[in-house]
């Protein structure tokens, strides 16, 4: 069952039976969903609900025969809306600190009451304890948070309270030998399909970074065929930092931009072996082992496919760093 709300979150319907429900969480960007049914019941701008995690937006209609379909981003999708509408500098803070800053002056609690997002909370914020010294100018604000590892985003619906709840959690660690452990494999018959994915194509480990005056900063070191360079020009301002934070500033844009190496694994698995929002979640890490080629992953679990239709439920998760896994499935 699906229950639907107007932006007040007034409820307005419910949906007890569709055609077909693809719901795509992430752990850090905005998930999808393609809901189709048989009648124009809803329309843009109107909330879709599975439960408190997966809530989000209608954003995009279609009218095809006999049957409808609804597209949209979850909840995540309003942080998207908001920039950094400002020079924000933050020198040896811990990510847990600019976490809650830039979420509560950007889109909770702006000075400018018309950017404030209707509804919108800051609930838990996990100790995420690193520091770091970083400088945002007029980024997008759900691509800027994406840029911290290890951090998985909510915006959650407390429907009873009319509220959006925005979460960031550090994910449970459920690898093989831990307590709770969660171990995909074709073993035990649970991991139905597998791909794993090794990327090195984009990797750049020196950059030239153009700061004030035109001085060129080279950052990070590395010699012969392993060196690959990228050039930067940055808009960082020293105004108010010594030279050394002015350095980390950089550094850490430098960090953002450079190009990572890619592991993934994408597997499709039974969703009656383990319990869904029950045993593990989004964002924990788990094992994947693969028998048949000896490889065993311990990954973050990064995206999770829930999908409904007549064939009956089943669950797809894509581990680590990848290409959405159904973007085809999605539409687009």
């Amino acid at each position: 069952m699906l229950n639907v709300y107007n932006s007040q979150l007034d409820r307005i319907g419910r949906i007890d039976a569709f055609e077909s429900l693809i719901w795509e969480e992430k752990r850090k960007e905005a998930g999808n969903f393609k809901l189709v049914l048989d009648d124009n019941e809803f329309e843009i701008g109107n909330i879709v609900s599975l439960d408190e995690d997966r809530t989000g937006i209608i954003e995009r209609i279609t009218l095809e025969n006999y049957s409808v379909t609804y597209f949209g981003h979850d909840l995540k999708t309003l942080l998207a809306q908001r920039v950094i509408a400002r020079v924000a500098k933050f020198v040896n803070k811990q990510v847990s600190f600019i976490i809650n800053d830039l979420v509560d002056k950007e889109a909770a609690n702006p000075t400018n009451a018309d950017r404030k997002i209707p509804l919108l909370e800051i609930g838990t914020i996990d100790a995420f304890i690193e520091e770091m010294t970083v400088e945002y100018d007029h980024e997008n604000l759900l691509k800027a948070l994406s840029d911290f590892e290890n951090v998985t985003y909510k915006v959650k619906l407390d429907a009873e309270n009319k509220k959006f709840i925005f979460e960031a959690r550090a994910g449970t660690d459920r690898t093989a030998g831990t307590q709770g452990q969660i171990i995909f494999s074709d073993t035990f018959n649970n991991l139905l399909s597998a791909r794993f994915e090794q990327d090195v194509s984009k990797v750049t480990n020196l950059a030239y970074v153009k700061a004030e005056n035109d001085v060129v900063h080279e950052i990070g070191s590395s010699t012969g065929l392993d060196r690959k360079e990228l050039y930067i020009k940055s808009s960082a301002k020293q105004e108010g930092s010594s030279s050394a934070e002015y350095l980390a500033i950089l550094t850490s844009e430098a960090s953002t931009k450079q190009g990572k190496e890619i592991k993934s694994f994408e597997g499709e698995v039974f969703a009656d072996d383990y319990v869904y929002k029950q045993e593990f979640d989004i964002g924990d890490k788990v094992t994947i082992f693969q028998e048949s080629r000896n490889l065993r992953v311990d990954e973050y679990i990064t995206s999770v496919s829930t999908i409904i239709d007549k064939d009956g439920e089943h669950t797809a998760i894509e581990f680590g760093e990848s290409a959405p896994l159904l973007h085809s499935l999605l539409g687009g």
